[in-house]
């Protein structure tokens, strides 16, 4: 089983960063592959210096950018996906689960 996070960025950049912090331990621990969808750029540095997939896409219509963000893992060798909130932190036995 390959497991990709997928996640939608728009703000918040504290609680952004926290987030992206859980996500690369995630990815490092789990050897999951996370994807974020951001807008204009605003977070591509931060996702880059942790190892995070980052894809940029208009904020609006919301569903447009999620879509935008599943058609990068028809690309990659996901067989599950697992959708989270920006400010959705889960902890390691729930992965392991």
């Amino acid at each position: 089983m390959k497991l990709g996070i997928l996640s939608t960025l728009f703000n918040r950049p504290y609680l952004t960063k926290l987030f992206l912090d859980r996500l690369a331990h995630l990815k490092n621990k789990f050897d999951v592959i996370p994807v974020v969808v951001g807008s204009e750029n605003e977070f591509e540095e931060d996702c880059e210096k942790r190892g995070i997939i980052y894809t940029d896409h208009v904020n609006k219509p919301l569903g447009s950018k999620w879509n935008h963000g599943m058609r990068v893992f028809r690309e990659l060798d996901i067989t599950h996906v697992m959708v989270l909130g920006s400010d959705d932190f889960i902890s390691d036995d729930f992965v392991e689960f």
